[in-house]
């Protein structure tokens, strides 16, 4: 069953090269967003996501349920470094292709995580804590490259000229590769779809509406750290946005819902808690299912630099894939900083 997944994001001025898009996994199966970027523009940045092997709730045993057999905590905490460029620029029918190259690299490490998920965030929401068995320890190191190409209509001026008019819809390809997991994978959607005006005539100057909505199918194949996955998975994004006109300092504030049919998978049996299966259909009759997820995230961006966080409460748990932490610094090719990500 292709699970749904629906973005809803609220944007205060972003230019269209300033979004932060995750390709390196594991961000895309934590919740994050993935829609590709529409410009040339290079990243740095730090992510952390936190995968729990026990859920905060007990069973009538008053034993904690385990998420799936991965028998450890596992705290990502990586830098990432990202440069989508444009390829073929001479040639106008391939100018609005982008490809984006990203590296994470980090040690699996549960502490900072710990910290944030039990000391800040469970604490501030009156939560209890997420309990912790063992953990891993293990050098993170993926790489990524995304092929994204861009629709353009093509009219003519008034003059009689050709113009190439960008459209919102994308079709790309992707994967990768390293000690964290293998994913492979398809995608196609629309990308800040706008009829450029607003709904409340006295901001039409100052704010436009936009919506986005993507697919992603792949394959997953274990790594080192994520030894078990399972081998299809399908991925659903929408976005909705409010542009408000603020280019010389942008300011941007969104949220997001992401559904996925999962690529971490379980055994059946009464140490995971019961099994529901999909409506309308039957538990599964093998001894391994897919996890369905679904996500929210939040993100703030502040002029050049972005903040993403993202939480499973939205699929109403805590155990497995649970939550992200990332901020991002954007830099514009040529800059001083730019010779760090121009090598990708």
């Amino acid at each position: 069953m292709l699970a749904a997944g629906i973005a809803f994001v609220i944007v205060a001025g972003v230019p269209a090269g300033a979004r932060a898009q995750n390709v390196a996994v594991p961000g895309p199966h934590f919740g994050a967003i993935m829609f590709p970027d529409l410009d040339a523009v290079q990243h740095i940045g730090l992510q952390l996501y936190d995968f729990t092997e026990y859920d905060k709730l007990q069973d009538a045993s008053g034993l904690y349920r385990r998420y799936n057999d991965i028998d450890s905590t596992i705290g990502f905490n990586m830098i990432t470094l990202s440069n989508t460029r444009n390829l073929r620029r001479d040639d106008p029918f391939a100018s609005n292709l982008l490809l984006r190259s990203a590296i994470v690299a980090g040690w699996s490490f549960d502490k900072p995580t710990n910290w944030l998920q039990n000391d800040v965030i469970h604490k501030l929401g009156g939560l209890p804590r997420v309990p912790r068995g063992a953990t891993l320890h293990w050098p993170l190191a993926n790489y990524a490259a995304e092929l994204n190409y861009n629709f353009h209509a093509i009219g003519r001026a008034a003059d009689g000229r050709l113009q190439f008019v960008p459209t919102p819809l994308f079709v790309g390809a992707g994967f990768s590769a390293g000690t964290i997991m293998q994913d492979f994978y398809v995608q196609a959607g629309m990308h800040q779809f706008t009829s450029g005006r607003s709904y409340f005539h006295c901001l039409e100057p100052y704010v436009f509406l936009s919506i986005s909505a993507m697919t992603r199918v792949g394959v997953t194949l274990p790594g080192f750290v994520i030894d078990e996955t399972q081998l299809l998975y399908a991925t659903g994004q929408g976005a909705v946005r409010a542009h408000v006109a603020s280019f010389s300092f942008p300011i941007v504030a969104e949220v997001a819902l992401t559904g996925t049919t999962g690529v971490f998978r379980r055994g059946i049996g009464p140490e995971y808690g019961p099994y529901v299966a999909p409506a309308g259909m039957e538990p599964a009759r093998v001894d391994r299912v897919a996890l369905p997820e679904m996500f929210v995230a939040f993100r703030l961006q502040l002029g050049d630099f972005i903040f993403e966080t993202v939480n499973d409460f939205y699929g109403g748990k805590d155990r497995g894939p649970t939550y992200g932490a990332s901020v991002y610094y954007r830099l514009l090719p040529g800059s001083i900083m730019s010779p760090l990500v121009s090598w990708l």
